[in-house]
């Protein structure tokens, strides 16, 4: 789970920070004052699409997010060392936030958040 929020964390850090964006029909394309690089794209379902790309290191790493058809939100990707890892975000019937999935090392996590 670390490595999962990490990912995430280091995309809203790199947001916080200073990022030269183009728009493209689909999304934007950026650079960030690190050199790293970043495509966001809307899809079809209306998810989004974020792969991102360390020239520096060569490393790549991508996200998906959609939501399902019951309003889970259901994330996806492949990190920096090329491992998959999956997270879903459910509001139970009590309204509690359940988020439950695999990180990049194959464990299983499971959080409830009231």
């Amino acid at each position: 789970m670390n490595k999962v929020i990490l990912i995430l964390a280091s995309l809203l850090i790199s947001s916080a920070t200073y990022a030269e964006c183009t728009e493209l029909l689909s999304g934007k394309r950026c650079t960030d004052e690190y050199g790293n690089q970043y495509t966001i794209q809307n899809t079809l379902s209306g998810g989004t699409e974020v792969r991102g790309y360390n020239p520096r290191t060569g490393s790549r790493w991508s996200q998906s997010t959609r939501k399902s058809l019951g309003g889970d939100i259901i994330q996806e990707g492949v990190d920096a060392d090329g491992r998959r890892w999956n997270q879903t975000i459910h509001k139970d019937l009590g309204g509690r936030t359940v988020i439950s999935g695999v990180d990049s090392d194959g464990n299983r996590y499971r959080k409830v958040i009231d």
